[in-house]
């Protein structure tokens, strides 16, 4: 895991941020409330971060379609604000996913690992 250090939301100082970053790409996204933010095609294991002015009522994260992703993949989502309601939906409206949480709190994460065609589970 590499280590590193952020802002402190609301305050002075630093945070550790609590991700694995080794080898994967990071997407910082700063979405508006009920916005679907994309992530890339690839097939490669990466994070998003998502931060915000305040917190999120909605927000959908779209993976990689099925031909997009590979057994094995992990996706983290990075909640710096709160998330109340979280969809994740995949490229081609096939997805299934597993234990995902209805939100996230700030500061929280959630990875998920494709483990079949179609099929996401959070191993967080």
């Amino acid at each position: 895991m590499t280590s590193g250090f952020l802002p402190k939301l609301g305050g002075s100082g630093y945070v550790p941020y609590p991700w694995d970053t080794d080898g994967q790409a990071q997407q910082n996204e700063t979405p508006t409330s009920g916005s679907t933010v994309v992530t890339p095609d690839d097939q490669q294991s990466g994070f998003l971060l998502v931060d915000g002015v305040g917190t999120l009522a909605a927000l959908t994260v779209e993976l990689p379609a099925d031909a997009q992703s590979l057994l094995g993949q992990r996706r983290q989502i990075v909640a710096l604000r709160a998330i109340t309601a979280l969809t994740v939906t995949q490229k081609g409206g096939s997805g299934v996913f597993l234990g995902l949480p209805v939100g996230l709190a700030a500061n929280a994460t959630l990875t998920l690992m494709k483990i079949k065609a179609n099929t996401w589970i959070n191993v967080t």
